[in-house]
């Protein structure tokens, strides 16, 4: 995002509020049979807490096409660089501490696949391919396929680039899809997988996946907001921002099981298009709460994982078999989850965004 671009709040929001609804997803154990009165307390609240993957897909989507309005010098490459500075220095910080703090039981081979941001076996369940050895990674194997078939989508054409994208996306979805698997499906747990596809398993699997679909949705929304831009209404303002409650809603009361368009991906759309276009009416969601939350909301998605990891061993280290009930230590687990991707956001993630800044600067002043 260049300095001069306006501030779009929305996402803002959801990038602040999709981190906590993972991490809540994946620390309720403490708050699951607490209460006598509440025994699904935890499931009530986070039983659909991963849906901020498919909101995370939506707002890449989006995002990347916001960020690449103005045409750089050299695009190509101060797009590589931005992405990689961007991403990979912390991926790999903390998928090296969990191969030496807990993981280096298992074999190099596994930590080299997932370190090239390779799910360990394609055959297993999509969409997440049997993980990455940093759990929540499996999500960043789809972002850099996106990102890298967008780049192909700069190369053609920077006008059309989403367009070109979007094409790639959808006739190698549906051309590998039906080669594979004589069917088509936008359902976020279809697997093209066969054993055909021999050394080609990675890419072809994933090219196949449905998953890639939100990301398309995002960059379509994209271009509605920018072509639509303000349209002052306070009856369509109060109308999407009910609806987007709503959306919140359904959230704890839907018991949704799948990512993709068939299943949580639905209600992610719905509540991202309903605050896109309150946004678009009027509304301006500006909150320091999830201006924090969205600046550390990569360091929270990826170290959150290794906290929780860490925190279980300790606990049955001295006996426990779980996390002790209540949400006095829900709260401390999510306090700390936080804490350390503030401190990670800050010594790590931060400084490298910064690199990669420095490095595109020096880079431009040689070729001028």
């Amino acid at each position: 995002m260049t300095e001069n671009q306006q501030k779009i709040y929305f996402i803002e929001v959801l990038r602040g509020i999709a981190p906590l609804l993972v991490v809540g997803y994946h620390a309720a154990g403490p708050l699951v049979n607490a209460y006598a009165s509440f025994p699904m307390l935890g499931l009530d609240i986070f039983r659909n807490g991963n849906i901020g993957v498919d909101i995370f897909f939506m707002i890449s989507g989006f995002i990347i096409c916001y960020a690449t309005q103005k045409v750089e010098t050299r695009p190509l490459l101060s797009f590589v660089i931005r992405r990689f500075f961007r991403i990979y220095p912390l991926f790999l910080f903390c998928l090296l501490f969990v191969w030496f703090s807990y993981s280096s039981w298992k074999p190099a081979s596994e930590f080299i696949k997932s370190a090239f941001l390779l799910h360990s076996n394609y055959s297993l369940r999509a969409p997440f391919f049997g993980y990455n050895m940093l759990y929540p990674a499996w999500t960043i194997s789809y972002e850099i396929l996106f990102y890298s078939i967008f780049l192909i989508g700069m190369a053609f054409s920077h006008k059309w680039r989403a367009l070109i994208t979007s094409l790639i996306i959808l006739t190698s979805m549906l051309a590998i899809q039906l080669h594979f698997k004589s069917s088509i499906s936008v359902s976020g747990d279809f697997s093209a997988y066969s054993v055909e596809m021999g050394a080609f398993a990675p890419v072809f699997t994933m090219l196949g996946s449905p998953m890639l679909l939100e990301f398309i949705l995002g960059m379509f929304l994209f271009f509605v907001f920018r072509t639509f831009g303000e349209i002052k209404n306070n009856a369509i303002k109060f109308t999407m921002i009910s609806t987007s409650v709503a959306g919140i809603y359904l959230l704890i009361h839907i018991n949704t099981k799948l990512h993709g368009f068939t299943d949580k991906g639905l209600i992610a759309a719905f509540i991202f298009i309903s605050m896109m276009i309150a946004e678009m009416s009027g509304a301006k969601m500006s909150f320091r709460i999830t201006r924090f939350f969205s600046n550390i909301s990569y360091s929270l998605y990826l170290t959150h994982s290794i906290v929780l990891s860490l925190s279980l061993m300790y606990i049955k280290s001295i006996g426990y078999t779980e996390y002790p009930k209540g949400f006095l230590f829900f709260a401390l687990l999510m306090g700390t989850c936080i804490l350390i991707s503030y401190f990670s956001h800050i010594f790590i993630e931060k400084p490298f965004i910064l690199l990669g800044k420095r490095l595109l600067i020096n880079i431009t002043r040689k070729k001028i």
